[in-house]
């Protein structure tokens, strides 16, 4: 007999974050995540702007992000299919 125990679900919530380096939120390599309530903004410099995806989720499991704001020169969301 064994037991199963789940993953634990992450969570980020009621967030602001202004004008990130790079990918704002790029979590890597995980499950069950859940981002809520976020505020993501950056200035949109056109074609010479930096890389300023809002949520880019790399090779991860149930992801979700929901009920935010973004504004920037990007993507707003980039979804990599791995």
């Amino acid at each position: 007999m064994y037991s199963r125990v789940a993953p634990c679900l992450s969570r980020l919530s009621r967030v602001a974050v202004r004008v990130g380096a790079a990918w704002t939120l790029n979590p890597q390599y995980s499950q069950r995540l859940s981002f809520r309530r976020l505020r993501i903004t950056a200035p949109e410099l056109g074609a010479k702007g930096h890389n300023t995806d809002g949520f880019d989720p790399w090779a991860c499991q149930h992801a979700e992000f929901i009920d935010s704001y973004y504004s920037a020169g990007d993507d707003c969301g980039a979804l990599p299919m791995h």
